[in-house]
């Protein structure tokens, strides 16, 4: 492995290296270990006294028993077995733990585990930690996690999408993919500026964390005590190949791979809402975009106004901007942009053309070009990889689930954002499943054809082409989105609700738009609407339960 163009040998050197440079990223946060809150005009609502035995069952059941062990090697499944007589010690403890205000020393341990992100694999910078915790600790986490919640999730700003119920990547992106058809349906160019954190997760303040929780969100003092002793001096080590590091402390930051880690991230980031004020904002935890409608340069520095108070928030809250991983993509129909050099305390932003958000790579005419290329790509060479290791394979139906859940899902991450309308774009992206309708029919019948007769074969394996299967998926999205299934009001407020008149000749319940362009008349809400059009007079949106829905809809598309 290599750290900074170093090489280093050995599992046991390794392991220490790894953590070496895990450790080095943790700011230096001093203060008390007792934080007193400041005061606020929140008022103190949120204090957490004692857990119930049904709570403790609960969490017990929700464990995942696929995960791997914590640094107590226990697995989960002991726990799972034997919850009527683990459930009431361990109340016990987690009570006793929050009258005293303070989270134990050995359930803060964790075992830590790297984790490639993309890159050259040999290069331990290309590697992100993510925590192991013991059983008891993903417990405690657990329960305190639904009382933490049920209390703070009204005050998340409704442009967050990470980490949240009824929310996604897919809520994400069909928030900006609307806004920017619908702009450039009539005319306008958008700019949009793609901010990119610097470690944010392990650069958390714990003293700002912790004010915010007294100042924002009404946590008592006993509970804020509580979360600084669960937040403080937790040891970690890295563990690589069955070879273990010393134990590091982290100074700063939530641990990644918890339950509480994320939602206290999204609280530590949730005010840098409010400052925005001239453009637009959205937010998957730390994966934060501006974007405005650009009419003339005015725009332009009302929109750099906004990143300035973006940059001026996270320097007082103590994260740092990735600049070299700051981009603006500019989408326009306009012969000539109006171009303005976007900065970041006086460093200029890049200009691409191209840019992956969240999965999916948008382009400059919204075309999903690049997009569509690089998912087929992808799909091709994880389909060679299933049937490689599939060969000797004699259960056709072990195949199918191969390559629905390594391949397929691969075609259809997000489809209702970048659906093609275009046929050939369609047909480069089901070629990748008539492949797979060839072999298994050779794999039934021991002859390889270029022709076979498709519709029947799917029909035998329960399989449907990929266009009906994103057309079910659009219309799934609206009844989702219609009955509360998805919390966004402001996919929602772009519904037109039809109310007919008496004996009225027009049956849709949906009103569109009239569009003037491609990007408008396919954008994912006008796209859902259409298709739900076409088939209301056989299934009822607004009048049967979603497993009945959702059900009566795949057989239908």
């Amino acid at each position: 492995m290599y750290l900074n163009d170093v090489e280093y040998t050995g599992g046991k050197t390794i392991a220490e290296i790894f953590a070496s440079y895990f450790g080095s990223v943790y700011d230096r946060d001093t203060h008390e270990t007792t934080i007193i809150p400041e005061m606020s005009d929140v008022p103190e609502v949120l204090c957490i006294n004692q857990v119930t035995y049904e709570d403790v069952c609960d969490a017990i059941k929700d464990l995942k028993v696929n995960r791997a062990m914590g640094p107590d090697n226990i697995p989960s499944y002991i726990f799972k077995g034997m919850v009527g007589f683990l459930a009431e010690p361990l109340k016990i403890l987690f009570n006793k733990s929050l009258k005293e205000n303070t989270f134990p020393d050995i359930w803060k341990e964790t075992k830590t585990c790297p984790i490639f992100k993309n890159g050259d694999k040999k290069k331990i910078e290309n590697y992100r930690p993510i925590s192991l915790l013991s059983c008891p600790a993903k417990i405690f986490e657990c329960i305190l996690y639904k009382y933490v919640y049920n209390s703070v999730a009204n005050k998340i700003t409704p442009y967050q999408h990470g980490f949240l119920n009824k929310k996604s990547t897919t809520t994400n992106l069909c928030n900006i993919t609307q806004y920017i058809a619908e702009s450039l349906d009539n005319g306008y160019q958008v700019d949009v500026i793609y901010t990119d954190y610097a470690k944010a997760f392990d650069k958390v303040s714990h003293t700002i964390l912790l004010k915010k929780l007294s100042a924002e969100f009404g946590f008592q003092e006993s509970l804020v005590s509580f979360f600084s002793s669960y937040l403080q001096f937790r040891k970690q080590r890295v563990v690589v190949k069955g070879f273990y590091s010393d134990y590091f402390v982290s100074t700063s930051g939530v641990p990644q791979g918890s339950n509480l880690g994320p939602l206290l991230f999204l609280l530590f980031i949730n005010s840098v809402a409010k400052e925005i004020r001239n453009c637009n904002i959205l937010m998957y935890a730390d994966d934060l975009k501006l974007y405005s409608k650009i009419n003339n340069v005015s725009d332009s520095e009302a929109l750099q106004d906004d990143l300035n108070k973006l940059h001026r928030w996270s320097t007082e809250n103590k994260l740092s901007f990735n600049i070299n991983k700051c981009y603006v993509l500019q989408f326009t129909r306009k012969k000539t942009k109006i171009n303005f050099a976007y900065k970041i305390n006086e460093n200029i932003v890049s200009m691409v053309t191209e840019m992956q958000d969240l999965g999916v790579t948008y382009d400059l005419q919204l075309s999903f070009k690049t997009h569509m290329v690089n998912i087929t790509n992808k799909a091709l060479k994880m389909y060679g990889f299933v049937i490689r290791n599939s060969k000797y394979f004699n259960d056709i139906g072990c195949i199918r689930k191969l390559y629905v859940s390594y391949v397929r899902s691969i075609l259809e991450y997000c489809s209702i954002i970048w659906s093609p309308y275009y046929i050939n774009h369609s047909y480069h992206i089901e070629k990748v499943q008539n492949k797979f309708l060839r072999y298994i029919y050779y794999k039934k019948n021991g002859i390889y054809q270029l022709h076979i007769p498709k519709e029947d074969v799917m029909k035998t394996y329960n399989l449907k082409s990929l266009e009906d299967r994103r057309k079910a998926a659009s219309i799934i999205f609206l009844y989702k989105l219609i009955h509360n299934l998805i919390n966004d009001s402001v996919l929602l407020a772009h519904l037109n609700f039809h109310v007919p008149t008496y004996r009225t000749r027009n049956p849709v319940s949906f009103y569109v738009d009239n569009t003037r362009t491609n990007y408008y008349s396919n954008s994912p809400i006008i796209v859902m609407c259409k298709n739900y059009d076409q088939v209301r007079d056989e299934i009822d949106i607004f009048d049967m339960n979603y497993s009945g829905f959702k059900n009566n809809v795949n057989k239908l598309i």
